[in-house]
């Protein structure tokens, strides 16, 4: 459970960043899936209760990922401890650079460490997952190839804002790529969830402060372009080891509303 009271705002005293959505606190939202398609992992349905938090509108970048590596040489492409990713991490870049067509393209072959390491860089952190799905309950119920990439229609990545935006402000929360998030995976976790703040595998605090002994299956959400219709939906629930790099898995990330 994410420690900290829940502040229960109409809207945040300071401007809202203008890369990134608000969400208020003070509203249950319903999570997981009782379809007939839904996985096991996805139930039992159930009410959750969330502090105000900030998302970024559109998934990080390759160029702002660039960014990071650049001020953060440990974090490069050769340098980066083997404890932090798989052998492929930025396999599609040329050393430091990003291939040049793809500057504001999602960035991909990052690690759960990689993301939680530019995150922190930002002043900010992986969404919990049930701020993900929070989020990204206002994307569209009805998902086609004019509104994600998705099933391979495309053949790979797109530009973040390419499609348009959700209900929430929100680009590509459905499609492009899968986006890691803050908790451990645990396919039981729905029936024993907290209503406030559910947080699997330990508290906010301890994640933050020690992500880089972390060894367990990490979440993943929101399909990417190369998934079918089944895994772009909202409550759709997937996970690898935090070491894990490919072609189809990125990030996004959150800030706490703390005045």
């Amino acid at each position: 459970m994410i420690d900290g009271k829940l502040r229960d705002v109409a809207g945040p005293l300071s401007p809202i960043p203008p890369d990134m959505a608000f969400f208020r606190a003070g509203r249950f939202f319903t999570m997981g899936s009782w379809q007939k398609d839904a996985e096991t992992d996805e139930k039992p349905q159930h009410n959750v209760h969330l502090d105000a938090f900030y998302m970024d509108k559109y998934e990080t970048t390759n160029a702002q990922y660039k960014e990071f590596i650049d001020a953060n040489p440990q974090w490069q492409k050769n340098r980066i401890p083997k404890k932090y990713h798989d052998g492929d991490y930025l396999k599609h870049w040329n050393g430091n650079d990003y291939p040049p067509d793809k500057g504001n393209h999602p960035v991909v072959y990052v690690s759960w460490y990689a993301a939680m390491a530019y995150a922190e860089w930002r002043g900010k952190r992986l969404p919990t997952e049930a701020e993900w799905e929070r989020a990204a309950r206002g994307a569209w119920r009805t998902i086609n190839a004019d509104r994600a990439n998705y099933g391979e229609n495309v053949g790979d990545t797109t530009p973040v804002g390419t499609y348009p935006p959700d209900a929430s402000g929100l680009y590509d929360m459905a499609g492009n790529v899968w986006e890691w998030c803050l908790d451990e995976y645990n396919p039981d976790f729905y029936a024993i969830s907290p209503s406030h703040n559910p947080l699997a595998g330990g508290t906010l605090d301890n994640i933050l402060s020690g992500w880089t002994n972390v060894k367990t299956v990490r979440v993943l959400r929101g399909g990417s372009w190369a998934s079918n219709a089944k895994f772009v939906r909202v409550s759709d629930r997937t996970r690898f080891t935090p070491k894990i790099t490919n072609k189809a898995r990125g990030f996004r990330c959150v800030k706490p509303v703390t005045q």
